[in-house]
């Protein structure tokens, strides 16, 4: 059995992937199997072009042109990229029961553990955010910068910040009854 490693880019997107299939699957109509680069291809649906770098028949000699290509191209690091470890031939950790941990001094320092307590001290647990699009992240804070909510909205975040429970008083009788129960209360009250 041998492997195809191949560069995969999302026309028109401008991010590329790096990866590697079997040799009983066809390199042309595989899409990748990446987390982040799937989840690219969903949202967006865009055309794929592959360029294949080379067949390799053992997976010492697939591991070896993987690094030497992750390297060359620094996958992990680059934002043109959606690789999120460098293509070693392993396909990532797929085995069920393993967690994932980073180096938050070095984010592309990523590794697998059998357990959350394995993980060494000052390890972050979780992927790291660094690869998210810059222009996306501006965009959602812009939209949220000057934005007014009423006062009635306001005066409720404040009281729940506060730890008090916010009450209306009934119109029939008096009672305090909290918004969320005001309705169903007037209902009762008025029979």
């Amino acid at each position: 059995m041998g492997y195809h490693l191949m560069i995969k880019e999302a026309v028109g997107l401008g991010i590329k992937y790096l990866c590697k299939c079997g040799d009983y699957t066809n390199p042309m109509t595989y899409k990748g199997s990446g987390t982040y680069w799937r989840r690219i291809i969903k949202k967006h649906n865009p055309e794929i072009k592959t360029t294949i770098l080379g067949y390799y028949e053992t997976k010492e000699s697939l591991r070896t042109a993987g690094e030497y290509y992750s390297e060359l191209y620094d996958v992990v690091k680059s934002r043109e990229w959606a690789n999120l470890i460098p293509e070693i031939g392993d396909g990532g950790s797929t085995t069920p029961g393993q967690v994932r941990a980073y180096d938050p001094e070095d984010q592309t320092n990523q590794k697998y553990f059998s357990t959350i307590a394995d993980i060494p001290e000052g390890w972050i647990h979780g992927a790291p955010k660094w690869k998210k699009n810059p222009e996306g992240v501006e965009k959602s804070r812009q939209s949220h910068l000057g934005r007014k909510r009423p006062e009635s909205t306001r005066e409720n975040m404040r009281n729940s910040v506060r730890g008090k429970r916010m009450t209306i008083p009934c119109q029939n009788c008096g009672k305090e009854i909290t918004p969320q129960n005001i309705k169903r209360h007037e209902k009762i009250c008025k029979d």
